[in-house]
């Protein structure tokens, strides 16, 4: 694994007011401030303690994904929805796919807030180590942890189908360039996905790729080819053809065979049927068998034989069953 380590430079954005149910939210980006906000993020998870440029590159792209690059926001400042603590300040917000109403962390910065993001991924329970582990590591293990997935991403409908096989006409279909729940569900079944976890590291690698491929264009030391892949798919161990073995092994002092010439078929002879039914003109030739063609002199309907004459100007007649066509 290449690591790179950029320094961003310091970068201060510009924050538009922002309203969620009535209360101001504060650090919110406004409409088309995209590279503004991946700008400010890349340095502020520096500030964090973040050097190395592909774990900077994954956590924006998280952020972009969990709240729009800033543009929707609960908590102040919390550009990745973190759940606040018990006592933390935060506001409430309904999550239809879990189905909660839990709080959402308030934090005084931007950096604050890539603190505290910082300090959740590497909760004992993920087992996550940002000097070793690849983003495609960390994604398997934040989100595919079955007692602690980072985000439901499908519904308790979709598991079900997913891991039975039933229901799945139930869900939601493909709306527009938006692929619904029955989609992925048989898309991802199609690949031998049937289990909950598999499937939130496929989805949330196939979903953070493009995202984190823009982000690479305006952070610092990005990469805008990106491809995180789901460590069941990057250990597939590749099924390689069977070999079979000689039914006898060959002698190295054997004589080799001399090239064979290729075959050709040879032509069938005109049927019965097929000469019954020819109109025979004066300008018509008889191909043999061997391949010669002679004009056509005289015909015997009856012994079904035609007349020509040879290289040698003799007179022959030749039956149907040497003739290869009449042309």
């Amino acid at each position: 694994m290449d690591i790179k380590t950029t320094i961003p430079p310091p970068f201060t954005p510009s924050y538009v007011p922002y309203m969620y149910k009535g209360e101001n939210v504060k650090g919110a980006f406004g409409a088309g401030t995209r590279p503004d906000f991946v700008r400010a993020s890349d340095r502020a998870y520096f500030d964090a303690g973040v050097t190395r440029d592909d774990l900077r590159q994954l956590f924006i792209a998280m952020d972009l994904f969990d709240t729009g690059a800033g543009m929707k926001l609960v908590g102040d400042f919390n550009y990745g929805n973190i759940k606040a603590r018990p006592g933390q300040s935060g506001r409430a917000a309904f999550d239809k796919v879990e189905k909660s109403n839990d709080g959402y962390a308030n934090y005084a910065s931007h950096a604050d807030f890539a603190r505290a993001k910082l300090r959740l991924i590497q909760k004992p329970l993920w087992r996550v180590n940002l000097a070793t582990d690849s983003p495609s590591d960390i994604i398997d293990k934040i989100v595919g942890n079955p007692a602690n997935a980072w985000g439901t991403l499908l519904s308790d409908a979709a598991r079900r189908a997913l891991e039975t096989g039933k229901g799945i006409e139930q869900l939601s279909p493909t709306v527009g360039r938006y692929e619904g729940e029955r989609d992925r569900v048989m898309r991802y079944r199609a690949q031998g996905i049937f289990d909950i976890s598999r499937a939130r590291q496929k989805m949330y690698a196939e979903k953070l790729t493009p995202i984190a491929r823009q982000v690479g264009q305006y952070m610092a030391g990005g990469d805008p080819n990106v491809v995180y892949t789901p460590a069941f798919e990057r250990t597939a161990t590749p099924v390689e053809p069977p070999v079979v073995p000689p039914i006898r092994p060959m002698d190295p002092s054997a004589p080799t065979v001399p090239e064979q010439p290729t075959l050709v078929q040879a032509p069938k002879p005109l049927t019965k049927e097929a000469f019954d039914v020819l109109a025979f003109t004066r300008n018509m030739k008889v191909r043999l068998l061997n391949g010669h063609e002679y004009p056509i002199e005289a015909v015997d309907f009856e012994l079904r034989e035609v007349k020509y004459y040879n290289d040698n100007d003799a007179p022959i007649w030749v039956s149907v069953k040497r003739i290869a066509a009449v042309v």
